[in-house]
């Protein structure tokens, strides 16, 4: 509105984000993020989240959640108060469209396919497999792929799905002279050569998205297809380890467990294991487990191989007055309460970690500490 504080533009759109990624009101948060609480600082997650009030999921006469407003510029109970209005504007609407999006099984058996078309290729890829918000949902890396690959393969994702159309095609028209020249910088970086294909269901309603990289332009495309082509077959193989020897099939055997323990416990969680280096190697997103704990799990997972503990344990040196207050901001973000485990080989040595992240912190360390003991 005219004369609204520009610093309150970001804060608006933080509030919205951060009550659609944990699908309650902002100042809920708020309250498990005080010092002393079991979400101290989780603010610094995930670019940057708003915990005072002012932020509410959107839900419709179904109680489907289908988005979250954000109101900033006054007090708190202002804030809070006009985003009620707008909340309860929509609460008696049906939804135009139901959503459709990609499972987690499907999310698994394309990126089994693809890793197993690089393992006939004899090449070393990283794959990544988003949802229909663009969101994270599974992650392989093969053992000797390229680390640069990472961000790679989930951008190329990324752009295949907020795009609709395989990468290369928008490369084509990002070239100088071309009518989306530099179009890459936006997003927060886009990749625009081959690798990364839009996934469809059978009625033709784009899913989620495959990103591959690690190779060639030709072989990544070739592998991404593999991994759309095992989708459209309904060619659901599952992404298990193959012989166990790989330090991927050991990622994988961990990220299964600490996925059994959760279905065990009846919560819905977000796991990720990295390597010695805090380089991501395995990922996946529990169906329903909330997008916000994406970046969590994986900030977990680094946090406890950054500093080779626990990171409850760091938590409790990193409260106010304590010797390492607000070491949370360093590293591009840190997590600091319970969920992050280090994993150790047979003799002792640290070779990577996990974290986990989707429910109370008790609940995410037991996860955790499933996956180290497989």
């Amino acid at each position: 509105m005219d004369g609204a504080f520009l610093g309150s533009i970001d804060i608006a759109i933080k509030k919205a984000r951060t009550a659609r990624f944990f699908n309650f009101p902002t100042g809920v948060l708020g309250e498990l993020s005080q010092p002393g609480q079991p979400l101290y600082q989780i603010e610094v997650s995930n670019d940057g989240l708003i915990t005072f009030p002012g932020g509410l999921p959107l839900v419709d006469s179904e109680e489907n959640i289908f988005g979250a407003i954000g109101v900033s510029g006054s007090s708190v109970e202002n804030d809070d108060e006009v985003a009620t209005a707008g909340a309860d504007a929509l609460a008696s609407q049906e939804l135009a469209v139901n959503p459709v999006d990609i499972t987690l099984e499907q999310a698994k058996a394309a990126v089994a396919a693809a890793r197993q078309k690089a393992l006939e290729q004899g090449t070393l890829m990283n794959i990544a497999v988003v949802d229909a918000g663009g969101n994270l949902k599974a992650f392989a890396r093969m053992d000797g792929a390229f680390l640069g690959s990472i961000d790679i393969a989930i951008k190329k994702a990324r752009t295949a799905r907020f795009f609709n159309m395989p990468t290369g095609n928008l490369g084509e028209l990002s070239q100088p002279g071309q009518p989306l020249y530099q179009i890459e910088v936006s997003n927060d970086g886009l990749i625009t050569f081959p690798g990364g294909i839009p996934i469809e269901d059978d009625d033709g309603n784009i899913i989620g998205a495959i990103g591959v990289s690690g190779s060639s332009v030709e072989d990544d495309h070739e592998v991404a297809t593999a991994g759309v082509e095992a989708i459209v077959a309904d060619e659901l193989m599952t992404l298990e380890p193959i012989d166990g020897s790989t330090a991927l099939d050991q990622a994988l055997m961990k990220v299964a467990a600490a996925q059994q323990k959760a279905e065990e416990q009846g919560t819905l969680m977000d796991i990720a294991v990295v390597d010695a280096g805090g380089n991501l190697k395995a990922f996946v997103r529990m169906d329903g487990a909330f997008l916000g704990s994406i970046d969590i799990a994986i900030k977990k997972a680094r946090t406890a191989r950054f500093f080779n503990m626990p990171t409850g344990n760091l938590g409790e040196l990193s409260q106010p007055g304590q010797p390492l207050y607000q070491i949370e901001v360093s590293n591009d973000g840190l997590i600091t309460f319970p969920g992050g485990i280090p994993i150790e080989d047979d003799d002792g040595n640290i070779i990577g970690a996990i974290g986990v992240s989707g429910s109370s912190v008790e609940d995410d360390h037991e996860v955790a500490t499933a996956g180290i003991e497989q």
